[in-house]
């Protein structure tokens, strides 16, 4: 098949969506598709370029305003005439904005089935905008697509309910709705989209320049927990860290730490760790490549993912379960890879952490255990089941598709 993909957000950003774009893209190349992409450039031109070469990428004209790329008529006849000219079979949008919105429209003017993955549903609106922003972003929506957005039903705020309606909008539009966890669909169900939802989580798919083959863990003495990912708010990055000094006061202090990704809340967890008197026991690595990511990981006892009722499936699942690492964990919501291979903290703060790695560093043989419970969940996530149930979805669009 000759699949598209729209996105909104550049491919040089950071997050575990446009890590699941490329991991997508190789694992159904691996399979003899043929993979393209339509973005925004946003002035990297040349960064997309090196990750989807020509003529496998269409930039659309970063000088184009969102608001207005719907009905902008150089916008569409370039994209038209992209899909036109790769014979394209299939549009798969991974956005509800600008992008995505004119994939749908020329999708269903060329009879070409669309599907839709939705990556996160559940972004928290803090802030003095919560209202103001919720009318602005339906007023900009009214604009660009000549409809009025409808509010979701659930969110704590008018922004919040502004962006989930844009979401299912963008569900009720398209053939098939890709969800990567089952709490995902449930919540989209609940919220009234009645599309076909399929749950496909996301795939890992091991860096090119990675050689090494992933090993079982043998020796847990003295874990090494690696925290992985954007170092925001919602990530709850200041609270690992609070219970990494909590840890550090209940044990001999024999365990270190890793810190990657960049955001934020990086300066406040740094600063934190410096009063707290662990900054020795955590590496602060930054933002580093797929490839430094995955030798980060081979060297880890367990992962960490201290998000809590914000995360959708994590990228950083399915990248340490394929590498044969467990998961520490804290959100119940979330169960693919980690119901076999996560071990569940028993609250979700700074004490619960620390409680589950007082237990890791006192007895080695946890982390052991997990690591061979990681090779057998890790299938769930391999391209090649990933490439299957994107396959059946497709199938699934062609005998449903929205007219």
């Amino acid at each position: 098949m000759n699949i598209c993909i729209f996105l909104d957000s550049p491919l040089h950003a950071p997050g575990g969506m446009v890590q699941s774009v490329l991991n997508q893209r190789l694992a159904l190349q691996a399979a003899g598709h043929t993979v393209y992409l339509v973005c925004l450039g946003r002035g990297k031109a040349a960064d997309v370029r090196t990750l989807f070469a020509k003529p496998y990428v269409c930039i659309i004209n970063d000088h184009v305003n969102f608001a207005y790329l719907l009905n902008n008529p150089l916008a569409t006849w370039q994209v038209h005439r992209f899909l036109k000219r790769h014979n394209i079979d299939v549009v798969h949008v991974q956005s509800d904005m600008s992008t995505a919105n004119l994939g749908v429209k020329l999708a269903r003017r060329m009879g070409i089935p669309v599907l839709s993955t939705v990556h996160n549903f559940f972004w928290p609106a803090t802030g003095p905008l919560q209202t103001s922003g919720g009318f602005l972003l339906q007023a900009v929506y009214l604009l660009h697509s000549g409809h009025r957005l409808r509010l979701s039903t659930f969110g704590d705020n008018r922004l919040e309910r502004a962006v989930r309606g844009m979401t299912e909008t963008m569900c009720r539009q398209v053939d098939v709705v890709i969800a990567p966890s089952a709490h995902l669909k449930n919540k989209l169900q609940e919220c009234g989209v009645t599309t076909d939802i399929e749950v496909i989580p996301n795939p890992y798919y091991a860096p090119a320049e990675s050689e090494q083959a992933p090993t079982l863990l043998s020796n847990a003495h003295s874990p090494h927990f690696v925290w992985i990912g954007r170092c925001a708010p919602e990530k709850r990055l200041v609270e690992f860290v609070k219970a990494v000094a909590l840890t550090a006061t209940q044990t001999n202090q024999d365990f270190r730490v890793t810190i990657v990704g960049d955001g934020p809340d990086l300066v406040r967890a740094k600063a934190l760790a410096s009063k707290e008197g662990v900054a020795w026991l955590i590496n602060f690595a930054g933002r580093v490549d797929n490839r430094k990511v995955t030798q980060y990981i081979d060297d880890a006892s367990f992962t960490v993912l201290s998000s809590y009722h914000f995360d959708n499936q994590p990228v950083v699942i399915a990248e340490s379960l394929s590498r044969f690492r467990g998961v520490l964990y804290c959100d119940e919501r979330i169960t693919e890879g980690v119901a076999e291979a996560g071990l569940r903290t028993a609250s979700p703060d700074a004490a619960g952490f620390a409680d589950s790695m007082v237990q890791i560093v006192a007895d080695p043989a946890i982390a052991v255990r997990y690591s061979h419970l990681a090779k057998a969940a890790g299938e769930e996530f391999s391209y090649t089941q990933f490439t299957k149930r994107f396959e059946e979805a497709v199938r699934v669009a062609r005998s449903r598709r929205v007219v």
